[in-house]
């Protein structure tokens, strides 16, 4: 697809046209492979080189509050790899095991049992 843009527009040095671009080498593939091919596939390298194409993709669009969540948790990340952290080590080995099914499994059955017109007080017991 990339091939195709830029030979239709190869002359062109508009905004649109390298937004366009931006779009379909960086934005489009991390979107679509972030969740369920990186993070379901539990390759923590992975993971952690696409947290940081989206820290890229957040200081491009200046999301101030993202980009430092972002930079937080990639700042822990490299300070846990650098000091030979045990955190390190086990998201590194068992990265496969941090996963949402139990979350969604216990919404799932938090759904089943109870009402719309239930009150958090309820809820919770």
């Amino acid at each position: 697809m990339r091939l195709v843009v830029l030979q239709k527009f190869e002359q062109f040095k508009d905004p649109e046209v390298r937004y366009l671009i931006n779009l379909l080498d960086n934005i489009l593939p991390l979107v679509l492979d972030f969740y369920p091919v990186i993070f379901r596939s539990g390759n923590w390298r992975a993971y952690k080189e696409a947290m940081f194409r989206v820290w890229v993709i957040f200081f491009q669009y200046n999301h101030r509050h993202y980009n430092k969540l972002l930079l937080a948790f990639l700042s822990d990340v490299f300070y846990w790899s650098n000091t030979n952290h045990p955190i390190s080590q086990v998201l590194s080995d068992f990265f496969h095991v941090f996963n949402d099914y139990y979350v969604e499994n216990f919404h799932s059955s938090l759904r089943r049992q109870i009402q719309k017109s239930n009150t958090v007080e309820q809820i919770i017991q």
